[in-house]
């Protein structure tokens, strides 16, 4: 951004770093730069919910906006861009003009941009108060293909025009430009969590008169370092809430914990003045301190009273007084209902210890060894402890990487022909611990995905085995039935080439290099007027035509006279998972395929029930952090959440988002079933087994995890650490154990089960 930075070493603009609080995530950002407030951590999930009600809507909270709105209704505010204001912001009581744009549809960068920039012209020819401009290219890119996207540098040369040509608009030198980010971005492009790259987001402020007054004379240098975030003076975003409103000769709002920006202040030439906007700061923060802690509000009093004076004090002495209530106020920034946090956790553990009575009962009547009723039950206390330290809920993949390969152990011991599985298992297990990079402290310089992303010949190799022999050996399981067999087998085929084609064609628009058994799909479309729209166009038909294939297929199998439908059926997924999957995990669910293999062979997990379902609740959680899954919301991987969609909705862009993000854990969902089934027992009697096992460890970890939060909330990670992990824990325990599993597959299972079955 040249022209930007040419601004800022010249002295016309002044940069900063601006900390944005936790959840890094738009809707509760939007209400700090506007309230000044640090928003509550549930508004990360307000920020994916349909607002159209109006329940979103701040007309009942104090902002800038509606501050400058309360002074004259003659102002004239506009806003164009992310429909998220006018969620926060009414556009009938609050802009004159107004059009929003989708914040979710992250597969598209150019539209969502042009058609803010389209009101851009026709807007500068006439007077405002305010203009709000909110582009939401640069997240889209970073969401899709990371920070380091070949769109990133075209996207930021066009919002430097943006900004040249507002600048060349300027005929007043009273006229401020304020150009910042929401949130930042962390390494692969994802926001939401705490991170340095995600909490920093630049914020500059432009303005003609900042040279006249000789902000800072000798202007700002330009860092050179990508990840040097402390370069540039650092605030905390909310501070934008005060200094815009002392520049607008309007009220700070009264919720505002934010404090005035120090170069800002040279606006004002006498330092009478200076003092006079400072206090009305510190007036503002202590009746807000007052009525948010009153005990502690009466040691400030007689310092409030002091600077009030005016004389004699010097600027030292605000500043000093606001962050002392601002440190204080941040600190303390959330009320707890503790009526209601102690209600939901007295349930939880009473169920927690019910299910444990059963479960103690069970174990008394268990098929095979009670070593493996003592590892359940030691995994359960174990994983309990765990919530309780935020270092391990971060680190939380090695704790199953290690009770992986202890269970795998255990199930070695079993016979000697189970030694040479468990061996074969370790090693397809430390192929999925090493494919993605796990966890949020210690990283590997190199991961086997990285590998193949470096070898794109060598990974699309894996894809085509991958994608192809899906269909190959679910067709070999049916083979002598020929007429089936064929339609069952082209159906298959045809959603392997359209993963593929989809694939292609994610990795072209996303502009990484293509070997060349795959460019010439993508070849025609270099010739057309625009490139990038005809194939995203063809990526949302290829998706449509995929999921029209699968519900034929599907349809297909149910139609058969067999007691394994629901195997069939279970099979046929995996398509969907592959489809939805980033391009370099795909071959990992290659190494699903045959690790369930040898599983299969096993006597010992044919015989055990507790030995089973430990090994399955261990791999299919060790498998959801192998896809380079963290318990951070930053990491929930948003590039296949429209696949097929034209335009945001909801409900299926949440369905395709938990596809995405936990298709390896439904993956093993779907495996205990097939295991399961090929035990040579009844499946109605190891589904239930199954469920008691398995909500006794959820239901006691939520128990614990519940407590974990209580007893840690003033802890200095409760936001960015435990809090996550609860939305987590909810989505996994809520939505792929009661959701997919239970209310679907099971019933799906049990109802092509006939209730006596028994295998010989």
């Amino acid at each position: 951004m040249t022209f930007l930075h040419d601004f800022i070493e010249n002295g016309n603009a002044v940069p900063f770093t601006a900390y944005s609080h936790p959840p890094t995530v738009t809707l509760p950002r939007l209400k700090g730069i506007t309230t000044g407030q640090i928003p509550s951590f549930v508004d990360a999930i307000l920020n994916i919910a349909d607002g159209s009600d109006g329940s979103q809507a701040l007309t009942q909270t104090d902002s800038w906006i509606s501050q400058l709105r309360r002074k004259s209704k003659n102002k004239i505010i506009n806003f164009f861009g992310d429909d998220t204001w006018l969620r926060l912001f009414p556009a009938e009581q609050y802009f004159n003009q107004s059009e929003g744009t989708s914040l979710f549809f992250v597969n598209d960068f150019t539209e969502v941009d042009r058609n803010v920039t389209r009101h851009l012209d026709a807007q500068l020819k006439q007077p405002f108060d305010a203009l709000i401009l909110h582009y939401l290219g640069l997240d889209h890119i970073g969401h899709t293909g990371g920070p380091m996207s070949v769109h990133m540098k075209p996207k930021q040369q066009e919002m430097d025009g943006i900004l040249k040509k507002l600048y060349d608009s300027i005929d007043d030198e009273q006229t401020l430009i304020v150009l910042m980010g929401d949130h930042g971005m962390n390494e692969v492009g994802n926001h939401g969590g705490s991170s340095e790259g995600e909490t920093s987001p630049g914020l500059v402020l432009v303005s003609p008169k900042f040279k006249k007054l000789q902000v800072n004379p000798v202007g700002y240098r330009a860092s050179h370092k990508p990840d040097d975030f402390t370069f540039y003076s650092r605030i905390d975003q909310i501070d934008i809430v005060p200094t815009l409103s002392a520049l607008l000769n309007i009220p700070i709002p009264k919720n505002s914990v934010g404090v005035m920006v120090p170069q800002v202040l040279q606006c004002w030439s006498d330092e009478q003045q200076r003092k006079k906007v400072l206090l009305e700061n510190c007036e503002q923060m202590f009746h807000l301190f007052q009525a948010l802690h009153p005990s502690k509000a009466t040691k400030f009093v007689d310092q409030i009273i002091q600077l009030r004076k005016l004389e004699g004090i010097q600027i030292s002495d605000y500043w000093d007084f606001l962050k002392s209530l601002k440190d204080i106020m941040v600190q303390n920034s959330t009320n707890y209902s503790l009526e209601l946090m102690y209600s939901g956790f007295g349930i939880t553990l009473l169920s927690g210890l019910v299910l444990c009575n059963l479960l103690l009962r069970r174990a008394t009547h268990e098929r095979g060894s009670l070593i493996h009723c003592c590892f359940y039950v030691g995994l359960i206390v174990s994983y309990c402890a765990l919530l309780h330290a935020s270092s391990l809920i971060e680190e939380e993949h090695q704790f199953w990487w290690f009770t992986t390969v202890l269970a795998v152990f255990l199930m070695g011991l079993d016979s000697h022909s189970s030694w040479r599985v468990a061996l074969g298992c370790l090693f397809l297990l430390r192929v999925i611990r090493s494919w993605s990079t796990m966890g949020q402290k210690f990283r590997l310089a190199k991961t086997l995905s990285d590998v193949l992303t470096e070898t794109p010949l060598v990974l699309w190799i894996f894809v085509f085995v991958t994608v192809y022999g899906i269909a190959i050996i679910n067709g070999r399981k049916e083979a002598h039935k020929r007429f089936h067999f064929i339609i069952g087998f082209l159906l298959e085929m045809v959603m392997s080439s359209l993963t593929i084609f989809l694939k292609v064609l994610q990795t072209k628009i996303d502009g990484k290099s293509l070997p060349s058994i795959c460019n010439w799909m993508v070849i025609s479309y270099e010739d057309t007027m625009d490139p990038l729209l005809e194939m995203r166009a063809a990526a949302t038909l290829v998706s449509q035509l995929f999921y029209l294939a699968f519900v034929t297929s599907c349809l297909w199998r149910v139609s058969e006279r067999s007691s394994l439908k629901s195997t069939r059926v279970s099979l046929l997924l995996v398509h969907v998972f592959l489809h939805q999957s980033r391009l370099e995990n795909i071959p990992l669910f290659l190494v699903f395929g045959a690790l369930e293999s040898l599983l299969s062979r096993s006597s010992a997990l044919k015989s055990s029930e507790f030995l089973l379902t430990a090994i399955m609740l261990c791999i299919q959680n060790l498998s959801f952090f192998g896809i380079g899954n963290t318990n951070l919301i930053a990491t929930v991987d948003l590039s296949n959440a429209y696949n097929g969609l034209s335009s945001y909705k909801i409900s299926l862009v949440g369905i395709l988002t938990f596809i995405s993000n936990f298709a390896p854990s439904l993956h093993w969902y779907l495996a205990w079933f097939r295991l399961a089934e090929s035990s040579g027992t009844d499946i109605r009697r190891n589904i239930w087994a199954r469920n008691l096992l398995v909500f006794t460890f959820y239901v006691t970890s939520q128990a614990s995890l519940l407590a974990s939060c209580i007893n840690l909330r003033y802890h200095l990670f409760i936001w960015s650490v435990f809090c996550p992990k609860v939305l987590y824990f909810a989505a996994w325990f809520v939505l792929v154990e009661l959701g997919f599993n239970v209310a679907i597959w099971q019933n799906l299972v049990l109802f092509n089960t006939p209730k006596q079955q028994m295998k010989p």
